[in-house]
């Protein structure tokens, strides 16, 4: 399970970019970066039950949730696995 999994996409923002390399016949490597911030600052972050997670802090100076980087090793033993 990922970051982005515990949340719900009402109030997030995300730039997705990834690659797909082949690295031997039968074995792939996946890697997938994404940075999250909230739509709108004065707006709570909202749990995948669609429940307030964290409210929004009247404070706040950035919209910036994180980041996450994804690494997918995939290995084909044969057509039928």
């Amino acid at each position: 399970m990922s970051f982005a999994d515990q949340f719900a996409w009402r109030n997030i923002e995300d730039v997705r970019a990834g690659v797909d390399e082949r690295v031997a016949k039968k074995r792939t490597l996946t890697e997938v970066f994404d940075h999250f911030w909230l739509a709108t600052k004065n707006d709570a972050l909202y749990a995948s039950s669609d429940a307030i997670a964290f409210a929004a802090d009247p404070k706040a100076t950035s919209s910036h949730l994180g980041t996450e980087l994804d690494l997918i090793a995939e290995n084909k033993q044969n057509r039928h696995v």
